[in-house]
């Protein structure tokens, strides 16, 4: 090669995007060998949660809701939307596997509750409200 041709060093193709690295000058580039990195990251999107956005739930009955997403979640969780953090109660979130799961006491107000439940990876947490009705 001359001084002065660009040179390749690198093409990097991921889902339909593609980078080429390149060193303008040929001769720099031989002399500077070792001198050269490129970190190249895995860039992983936030979740998107693809469980229904409705749930029913009957007083003293069992309950259970799956929160479910793509891209690999690695954390879970779900609040009431109305000042607090808890669930209405008996109800709980296993932050492991997104399952809403448990037992609305017989006292509980009939109605509808809006939880805003939430998955995250290391791209990033997404949430979604989910109208929870108690009857």
């Amino acid at each position: 090669m001359t001084t002065g041709s660009w040179v390749t060093i690198g093409t990097v193709t991921n889902d339909g995007t593609s980078a080429t690295f390149t060193e303008a000058d040929a001769t720099r580039l031989a002399q500077a060998r070792g001198f050269y990195r490129a970190v190249i990251q895995s860039v992983v999107p936030p979740p998107v949660i693809t469980s229904s956005a409705t749930a029913t739930a009957t007083r003293g009955a069992a309950f259970s809701y799956q929160i479910t997403a793509t891209n690999s979640p690695t954390g879970y969780g779900a609040i009431l939307l109305s000042g607090t953090t808890a669930l209405p109660g008996g109800l709980s979130v296993n932050p492991n596997t997104g399952a809403v799961s448990g037992t609305v006491p017989a006292g509980t107000a009939a109605g509808t509750y809006n939880i805003r439940v939430s998955t995250s990876n290391s791209g990033g947490t997404t949430h979604k409200t989910v109208a929870l009705t108690v009857n």
